[in-house]
This record gives C-alpha cells, structure tokens and sequence, in this order.
C-alpha cells in the first residue's frame, strides 16, 4: 500500500511545490479577507447609522454592500479554478515521478497491486505498517529527483491530486 498523496507532498520536490501553493493559498485569502472586511465595515455603518445616515448615503452603502458581495464571489470562484490550475501545474510533475518510482518498486519486489490509501473511501478497513511503501517511495523520489531536474508530466485525462482546500465564502 502507498499513501500517494504523502508521497507527493513529502519529498523534496512536493515539499517546495506545497510550499509554492500554500503561499499563494494564503496571499488569495487575505485579498478575499479584505475584500470581506470592506463590505462588513459597510454594513456596520448602514446598521450603526440607520437614524441619521441620509437616504442618498444608505443607498450609496446598501449599493457598496452588494458590489462586494457580488466581488467576493466572482472573486472566490476564480480563486478556485485558479488554485486547482495552480495545484496541477505544480504537482502534476512531481506526481509522474512517485508513479514511475512506485511502479519501479512495485515491480522490483514482486508486487501484483499496490494501493493507494491517501483517500478517505480507499475500502481498506485494516492495513498493516509493514506493508506500506510510502517511505521507501519517498525516499527513492528524492534520490531520483536530484540527480536530474523535474520535467514536466505527460498530460493525462484524470487529475493526478485533488483540489485545494474552498477558499472563505462570502458573507451572507
């Protein structure tokens, strides 16, 4: 059995590309958070001077309100797609190298099947550690990785990792 999604993200090369997307994950939530922010200090403004805020200002703030909410969500959805695209574009190499490195091993010892148990609905209801190569796979993707650059991975109809976490939702 494997932990796939381990292998990529462990050695060196999936460490640095996880890095790579964590950052940028994290600069895409604080524009969203600030973006957020703007419309909540709207609103508590329309709230807070509901007496003596004129019609004209209630209007202008009530329009400002929906302008952000409409901005945080067309804002959110190309965060996704952009992250999924970004995920992809990163760790899709790194993904081809753990293959052909497990598929080497598979074969090297024996191996009919190897199992993939970095998903929650993998069906395994019990796996022995003894068993588990993700290690051995890791540490062999390192080896190989620095003796020659990264290139890039055959395109391939399925995604080779799933996607990044949603980014904040909008306020209701």
């Amino acid at each position: 059995m494997i932990d796939f999604m381990k292998a990529v993200t462990s050695n060196a090369e999936g460490t640095r590309a996880s890095n790579k997307l964590q950052a940028e994950f994290t600069r895409r939530q604080n524009q969203l958070a600030a973006r957020q922010k703007e419309g909540q200090d709207a609103q508590a403004k329309l709230q807070s001077g509901d007496k003596v805020l004129s019609d004209q200002v209630k209007a202008e703030l009530a329009k400002t309100i929906d302008r952000v909410q409409t901005d945080l969500t067309r804002m959110n959805d190309d965060y996704q797609k952009e992250m999924q695209d970004l995920q992809q574009q990163q760790l899709s190499p790194v993904a081809a190298v753990v293959r052909s490195v497990m598929e080497k091993y598979a074969a090297e010892k024996g191996y009919a099947v190897v199992f993939d148990v970095s998903s929650e609905s993998s069906n395994i209801v019990f796996q022995n550690p003894g068993v588990d190569i993700t290690d051995e796979v890791i540490a062999r993707v390192d080896e190989e990785t620095a003796k020659k650059p990264p290139t890039a991975a055959p395109a391939s109809p399925k995604p080779a990792v799933p996607p990044s976490p949603a980014a904040p939702k909008p306020p209701d």
